[in-house]
């Protein structure tokens, strides 16, 4: 499983997750804003290549789920949709993460709350709706998340505007589900995660990455501090000991 390829690089990069309350940001756009100075100050750490934030780090899920429809196509009931995963990431996601573009455009700083909504989706997704044609441009239809609360909102249609190739989701035992990619900046999100990328061991810039936060703010937290490649090792773990349980259940 150490071989894998998990579909992003693992090397030299910093988790944590960055919480953060509705009652502390009440405004999802002012939230939005805050989550970007916490950034900019961490850009400015030496040694720190790249930032992103996702609302669920590689291989441990995607935060939320959705059903979804192809706009131009004949609409389908809610309880025959097909579902994929959302990830609600900022725009450079792929890029830290090394993760590879197989079609289109990435997802952009200027994808603004005021812009028309564009997402990406993955392999997996382009393959079951598109195994004969192009993605780019067609409209899929979603439900959002609404920020703060653990509910599904209004549908509206997103512009297909890029197919990313498939980064493992649960674990590196994952198949790849079908995925959908948009950005913070048009669905806000309490609760992200940071990714740090780095020309150095990253846990050489723990301290300096803790610092930038409470210059921004001294009372926001830093939880769960682990590099990714630790999540990566800790996937494997998790999967042999499956595997281990299955055979175990297997011989009795």
């Amino acid at each position: 499983l150490l071989h894998v390829d998990p579909g992003f690089d693992a090397n030299n990069v910093l988790t944590a997750s960055l919480p953060t309350l509705p009652e502390q940001h009440p405004d999802p756009r002012e939230l939005n804003g805050y989550l970007a100075s916490l950034r900019a100050a961490i850009d400015n750490v030496p040694g720190v290549r790249q930032t992103a934030l996702t609302s669920a780090l590689p291989l441990e899920g995607s935060s939320y789920g959705t059903v979804y429809a192809i706009a131009d196509r004949a609409p389908a009931d809610q309880v025959n949709r097909q579902r994929a995963f959302l990830k609600i990431v900022s725009p450079s996601y792929g890029d830290t993460l090394g993760i590879r573009m197989r079609l289109g455009r990435k997802l952009s700083d200027q994808d603004s709350h005021s812009a028309p909504h564009v997402a990406l989706i993955n392999e997996t997704l382009a393959n079951r709706e598109f195994p004969d044609g192009n993605p780019v441009g067609h409209r899929i239809l979603i439900r959002e998340p609404v920020p703060g609360r653990v509910e599904l909102g209004r549908e509206s249609a997103w512009e297909i505007v890029g197919v990313i190739a498939g980064e493992k989701i649960t674990g590196l035992g994952d198949e790849i589900s079908a995925g959908i990619y948009v950005s913070n900046q048009q669905i806000p999100s309490y609760g992200m995660n940071l990714i740090v990328r780095t020309d150095r061991p990253p846990q050489s810039l723990q301290t300096a990455i803790q610092s930038a936060v409470v210059s921004v703010n001294k009372n926001q937290a830093l939880g769960d501090v682990r590099t990714l490649e630790q999540i990566v090792r800790q996937s494997a773990l998790g999967n042999r000991v499956v595997s281990t349980l299955f055979a175990a259940f297997a011989a009795i």
